[in-house]
C-alpha cells in the first residue's frame, strides 16, 4: 500500500466534494501523470492545503479508482465543477476514494520539499512517518464528516 499526497489549495473545493467522496486532477501533469500509472486501489490519499491555508494536513481516505471525466454539451457523464462545488481547475480525471477520515484537528503540518500537486510520500522528504500516522488515525480517531474547514 502507498500513501499519496494531494493538493487541495485552499481547501474549499475539497470541502465541498468530500460527500460525494470525489477529487479532481490534471491528467497531463508529470506527478499526475506517474499517479494515474502508479495508483493502486486500496493505497492511502492524503489531502493538503496550499501555503495560505496551512500547508495543513485536512484528510486521509482509501484510494477506489479514477475516471475520465466526460462534460458534454447535452448530457454530462460525471459532474460539473459547479456540481461538485470547485470554483477553479481544468481537472480531467476524477479520483474516486472512500473511508475518509477528517483531520485538520489534528494539526499535521508535513514539511514537504516537493511542490508538485500529487506526491508519492516516498518521493520526498518530510517529518511525518504516513504510515504510522495512518494506523494511529485509523485506530483511534472519532473524527467524522460533519465537521467543516475553516
Amino acid at each position: 500500500m502507498a500513501h499519496w499526497i494531494m493538493r487541495v489549495g485552499d481547501g474549499k473545493g475539497f470541502d465541498n466534494s468530500k460527500k460525494l467522496n470525489i477529487w479532481g486532477i490534471d491528467s497531463s501533469i508529470s506527478n499526475e501523470k506517474h499517479f494515474l500509472k502508479e495508483v493502486k486501489s486500496g493505497d492511502i490519499i492524503w489531502f493538503l492545503t496550499n501555503y495560505t491555508k496551512g500547508r495543513q494536513l485536512v484528510g486521509v481516505a482509501t484510494f477506489l479508482s479514477t475516471v475520465k471525466r466526460e462534460l458534454g454539451p447535452l448530457i454530462a457523464v460525471t459532474k460539473t465543477n459547479e456540481e461538485l462545488g470547485w470554483d477553479k481547475g481544468d481537472w480531467d480525471t476524477e479520483v474516486h476514494y472512500e473511508k475518509l477520515y477528517l483531520i485538520q484537528s489534528l494539526d499535521l503540518y508535513p514539511d514537504l520539499k516537493h511542490r508538485s500537486n500529487v506526491i508519492k510520500t516516498t518521493s520526498t522528504k518530510t517529518d511525518l512517518d504516513f504510515e504510522q500516522e495512518y494506523k494511529n488515525i485509523v485506530k483511534y480517531s472519532k473524527v467524522t464528516l460533519s465537521c467543516s474547514l475553516k
